[in-house]
């Protein structure tokens, strides 16, 4: 996809993304091009196989200088591994600083859609590997697909463990703070994270609508609830994504702290995160960082 096409996609506020349909075996998925940064054959003079400990990493490509892991999304997913390989298409992801590659049976199609298009599921399990459902063409269900608990599950990635003065945690159980994120992996994390840490008044959200409403709600509520003071907020969810949940809450109440963690951070879409006004930008790959960034925004080191 070109570069401006990116650019039309991460304009903040329109709520709008783009889907590469895909099918593996009888299972339609979809996944958003901005993690795709190309797509290759399969041929055996670029593909090394390897013994990995999970069975579905099948070997390392080498390309444009990149020496890239492979996973057979058949494999993973219980299905008989095509016994020929040939001409596959090889997607060739970047997301939280890693590039993986992912053999599928074919490519359907790249569809353009709003957000607000995307149904959310609720997740009972941590293996459900699925965020959200998207239409078809067929009416069939196009499932959007969690990459990272995928990728985090094959290669058995430990959770971050922080250790932060505990002598401040008197004044972080104060903060209300809103963990927004469509995979129940990544909310699970990042709330043990911020508890453990002594930010316990915490409370998650699976898509940006939700959490829209919750934060409006508690801060027009004429009740004692607390009103938040922090968002910390995925970018990626079904009906409405992080950009827009951080400018139409900036809009609104301009006070409020936002932090976006995501797995598409890269040195353009901050320039996005900074027009909306969020106060952090992180990549997942560094959600340790968290608990600082939070300490520093909101002065909970601050000598009084």
């Amino acid at each position: 996809m070109a570069a401006t096409d990116r650019e039309i996609l991460l304009e903040t506020g329109t709520n709008e993304l783009e889907l590469m349909e895909y099918h593996i075996g009888h299972l339609q998925q979809a996944i958003n091009v901005l993690k795709i940064r190309r797509i290759v054959e399969y041929t055996e003079d670029t593909f090394t196989p390897i013994n990995e400990s999970h069975p579905s990493v099948v070997g390392i490509i080498r390309n444009e200088g990149d020496v890239i892991t492979v996973i057979d999304l058949r494999t993973f997913y219980g299905m008989e591994p095509l016994k020929e390989r040939k001409n596959l298409p090889i997607m060739i992801t970047e997301f939280n600083e890693k590039q993986i590659g992912f053999i599928m049976d074919k490519i359907v199609t790249i569809r353009r859609l709003m957000w607000t298009d995307l149904k959310p599921i609720t997740q009972t399990s941590q293996q459900s590997y699925i965020t959200a459902i998207a239409p078809s063409d067929n009416g069939k269900d196009l499932a959007l697909a969690d990459f990272e608990s995928i990728v985090k599950d094959i290669f058995q990635e430990e959770e971050p463990v922080i250790t932060s003065d505990p002598s401040n945690n008197k004044k972080r159980s104060e903060i209300k703070i809103a963990a927004v994120d469509d995979s129940i992996t990544i909310q699970k994390m990042i709330k043990k994270i911020l508890e453990d840490n002594g930010y316990t008044n915490v409370r998650t959200f699976s898509n940006g609508q939700e959490a829209y409403d919750a934060v409006l709600k508690a801060h027009n509520s004429d009740e004692d609830e607390k009103p938040f003071d922090v968002i910390v907020s995925d970018i990626e969810m079904p009906m409405m994504d992080g950009l827009t949940l951080c400018k139409r809450i900036k809009d609104k109440i301009p006070a409020i702290k936002v932090a976006i963690v995501s797995s598409l951070i890269s040195d353009q879409l901050i320039k996005k995160c900074q027009s909306v006004r969020a106060d952090v930008a992180l990549p997942k790959s560094q959600v340790d960082k968290i608990v600082r960034e939070l300490d520093d925004l909101l002065d909970i080191t601050k000598t009084d």
